[in-house]
Order: structure tokens, then sequence, then C-alpha cells
């Protein structure tokens, strides 16, 4: 994805191969922001230069945020503010002086396109206009790229095999979880869609991961090296790149055989009348909607597609 840069008047920027730094501050879009720990602004841009999941940071030497693919305006400011940007491009190839005027700049940020220009003291950012198969679908930014989810379902019970074929006719699939922005909305979605089923310990979401023959046998979670914990699944999510949120939850994976058949699909919990479990995974039979004395049922599924 290219960035290109048009700077129609002056500006006192510092600049690395790879990063644009001036005195400036987003003037919307921070709910795609995060707070974090840092000593100086220096390692707050050293944080954005070295996570792929977010393309700008701002702050100072007392606070640092940085931000996923959501700001589109930044207002230019000075030392006086005590507040500075910095921009993700990647390597310019037309070098990278410490002032710039009516030039552009073109370079690669991830995975996720967008343009940058400059104009009467604000900086507005574009991004590439990929779009989700319909309104009902929720576009994330990913590392991979665009991607589009939407979580499916009722109060009623569903199995993984009939959650599959709900996807397919979106010519979608099972979707895995990336952030914590994915995390609390996928939560959000399903408690609104199945609402307080109290009679169960908690309801569960299909999301993608399946147990590959290969570690399908008794005990292979100790047993089988590369079968341990998230190793004994596989994932068809193409622009899943981090597994951060996947937490088995206690006593999972356990891969033990239910009602004849082995636990080989994932589950995402929700609380019900308990709360520990709470966004936590475990595996389970693909072909039944409930576990064996119905106290987690499945009533939700997840669904994604590239946004095209």
């Amino acid at each position: 994805m290219y960035a290109a840069l048009s700077f129609l008047a002056i500006i006192n920027i510092s600049c690395t191969a790879d990063i644009f730094i001036f005195w400036g501050y987003p003037t919307d879009g921070i709910d795609g922001c995060m707070n974090t720990t840092s000593d100086s602004f220096d390692a707050c841009v050293t944080a954005c230069t070295n996570s792929s999941l977010y393309m700008l940071a701002y702050g100072n030497d007392d606070y640092c945020m940085l931000c996923m693919f959501t700001v589109s305006t930044i207002a230019q400011s000075d030392k006086a503010n005590g507040v500075k940007t910095a921009i993700k491009l990647s390597d310019p190839t037309d070098g990278c002086p410490t002032k710039m005027q009516s030039e552009t700049y073109s370079g690669i940020a991830n995975n996720n396109s967008y343009n940058v220009s400059y104009s009467n003291g604000y900086w507005q950012i574009t991004y590439e206009n990929k779009s989700c198969i319909d309104s009902t679908w929720t576009k994330f930014y990913r590392p991979a790229g665009q991607f589009c989810l939407k979580v499916l379902g009722s109060s009623a019970l569903i199995d993984r095999d009939s959650s599959v074929t709900q996807c397919t006719a979106y010519n979608a699939s099972l979707a895995g979880i990336q952030s914590q922005d994915e995390m609390d909305f996928i939560i959000a979605q399903s408690e609104s869609l199945s609402g307080n089923l109290s009679q169960y310990l908690y309801t569960a979401m299909w999301i993608a991961g399946v147990r590959p023959n290969s570690c399908n046998t008794a005990n292979a979670e100790t047993t089988v090296a590369s079968c341990a914990g998230l190793g004994s699944f596989v994932f068809n999510d193409p622009y899943m790149t981090s597994y951060s949120m996947l937490n088995f939850a206690p006593g999972f994976p356990d891969s033990v055989v239910d009602r004849g058949i082995r636990r080989n699909c994932i589950q995402l919990y929700m609380a019900q009348s308990q709360s520990a479990w709470q966004g936590m995974i475990g595996d389970a039979v693909c072909g039944y909607a409930c576990n064996s004395n119905s106290t987690v049922c499945a009533t939700t599924y997840l669904c994604g597609a590239a946004a095209t």
C-alpha cells in the first residue's frame, strides 16, 4: 500500500526512513488509539514502528497513544502545544529532508493503504476505500489488510457444522479474533443476539479453529510437541496474524471423546450464570451445540471475509 504526502507549506519535520514526526495532534478517530506505557516520545515512536497494528502515534515524553487506521484529521501545531504526531510510512524513495515544501512522497505502511496531505494547518488522511459485504458487517484494520466481521445467531442453539454452512452462504468463513477491539465488539454483539440465558453456565460462539488429523488422537496435547495448546488447531482465517486473544479456559484443550466424538473445534465462551471463562476459549464437539451436560451451549458464530 502506498502513502503519498504533499506538503503545501514549509513545516518543520523530523523523519527517519519509515516515519514522519511533527508538532500536531489528531482531531478525530482517537477511539482507535491505545494508551501505552512509554518513558519518552522517542520510545513511543519506536513502539509504533515495531508494531504492525498501528500506523500513527501521538503524545509527548509523558504519554503515548498508538493509533490504528481510524484517524483522518491532524491539526498542525507547534512546540507550545506540546504534542507530537508520528505517521508511519516506509522507506520514502526520494529521501527525507527536515523541511519540505510542495513535495510528494510515497511508501508502504503495513497492508492498509492511505494517503496523507497537508493544507491550511491540517493533515488529512484518506484510506483505501474497501467495502464489506453490506452495511451489517463491521470492518477492522488488521495488519494483513482490511477485514470484515459479522456475528450471527440468536437464543437458539447451533452446531459448528451449521455455522460453517451459514458463513459460506455469504462467501465468508468462520473467523478468528485479531485484537482487543474485535473481542469487545464480538462479545457485545453476541450478548445482544443471545440475551440472558441463565439456564447455562456459559453460552458459546463458534470461531475459526479445528483440530487436524495429526493431532486428533488421545493425549496428543501432552505426547505430541506440535499439538500443545493452540498448536493443536489450524485456523482458516488468512487475515489472522496474532493469536494473543485466544486463551484457553482452565482444563482446555483436552480433546476428550464426548458422546463418541473427539472435541475438535473451538468455541468462545460468553458469561451467563458464571463469568470466570468470559472471553476464553475451549474445544468442543463440532457437531453438537451443547456439551454433554448442556451447561455450555453455542448460540452464535463469527463469520469473516476480506474487504474488497
